[in-house]
């Protein structure tokens, strides 16, 4: 079991007394999905080890997409499916930043102000890359995902972009991008990308007073060249993809009863100091609306224009301008073994022997029994 479980499970409870009446549905239910997680309460399935015969308990997940036990499988699956879609050349990663005016009124209407956040940032983008004077590129593909938070665990809404190097006129051409670090110029993107995103939620919301932004640089646009290959490049955004506020590795337990989360600033690596309620409301502030997809594909990417990616792949594999070692690499789903070792011996194969109803009455396996997720 993890820090962040444990603090769910020793900390819910409170946390739900103390702001009852207050509390958002959703941040209810995350509570109730993180603390029943990989319990007897979820059910699950008995396995015997074919070696040694120990038995072994696995119990079933959440599913919640805020859980951080739940996260890791489901980014494996996103990164296999996207795998079908990969470009064979290099790609860049773009981040889109709101201002810190803008918090306020986009925590009060998340779910219409995450959507327009995706949205604009994505149009911006298209806009540019489309001029004539830049790349002249009709249509790219553009994988987005939208984050909430800070390395501390703040609230901080921006959005992350993956974008292949390659796009097509309106004469249905070949664009390749040039190999440098940025794609388009981030100044001029960030001055679209702000003009977009103020039109947007002026429009969504016209009773909302829109707040006055100050600064030259308040509208951040950042833009870096992957040079990794396309399966990296993948991966890369996958790590970016169902990641929780915060991971367990950057969590620690204080002897006082506190909690502990290091993270990494532009130069070197601090911790906070937070109560475990203070904790939980960091954590919490970043569980997104029901319904709300924080994963979104356009241009090339969007589900309607599969027929066309697959031709343009196609294309790319035999294009002499693409490089042997992309051209090499085998794209397509990563084959996962059916079967587990025994965690006991590591010699046998685990077997199963009945699947295990949830709720039951045993709450916790016999002694001989080993439990895990």
């Amino acid at each position: 079991m993890g820090h962040i479980v444990e603090i769910f499970r020793r900390h819910g409870a409170p946390y739900l007394h103390n702001h009852q009446g207050r509390i958002l549905p959703s941040h209810r239910r995350t509570i109730h999905d993180i603390c029943r997680c990989r319990t007897p309460a979820m059910g699950g399935h008995l396995y015997q080890c074919s070696h040694c015969d120990h038995y072994h308990y696995s119990y079933h997940g959440c599913g919640n997409r805020h859980c951080p036990q739940c996260q890791l499988q489901a980014t494996r699956r996103w990164v296999d499916q996207r795998m079908e879609e990969v470009m064979p050349v290099s790609y860049f990663h773009l981040v889109f930043t709101l201002p810190s005016e803008f918090r306020a009124l986009v925590r009060a209407n998340q779910k219409i102000a995450y959507a327009i956040l995706l949205k604009t940032a994505a149009a911006s983008l298209m806009k540019l890359v489309a001029d004539e004077r830049y790349l002249g590129a009709q249509l790219i593909g553009i994988l987005a995902v939208l984050h909430t938070w800070s390395r501390a665990m703040l609230y901080h809404p921006h959005v992350h972009l993956l974008v292949p190097a390659v796009g097509l006129s309106c004469d249905g051409d070949t664009v390749f991008f040039p190999r440098r670090q940025y794609l388009v110029p981030v100044k001029a993107l960030s001055k679209i990308f702000q003009a977009k995103f103020i039109t947007k939620i002026k429009a969504a919301l016209p009773e909302q007073v829109i707040p006055a932004v100050t600064g030259k640089n308040a509208w951040v646009v950042f833009c870096k060249h992957l040079d990794l290959g396309p399966q990296k490049a993948i991966a890369y955004l996958g790590r970016y993809l169902n990641r929780v506020a915060v991971s367990d590795a950057r969590v620690q337990r204080l002897p006082d009863g506190d909690v502990g989360v290091s993270y990494r600033d532009q130069v070197r690596t601090k911790s906070a100091r937070l109560s475990p309620q203070e904790f939980l409301r960091r954590y919490l502030q970043h569980v997104l609306p029901k319904g709300l997809n924080k994963v979104r594909r356009y241009g090339l990417f969007a589900p309607c224009r599969r027929v066309l990616l697959t031709a343009l792949r196609h294309h790319l594999m035999l294009s002499e301008r693409t490089k042997p070692s992309m051209l090499a690499a085998k794209i397509g789903v990563v084959e996962r073994p059916r079967w587990q070792r025994c965690p006991q011996c590591d010699n046998g194969v685990l077997r199963l022997v009945r699947p295990l109803a949830a709720n039951c009455r045993n709450r916790s396996p016999p002694n001989k029994y080993s439990s895990s997720g």
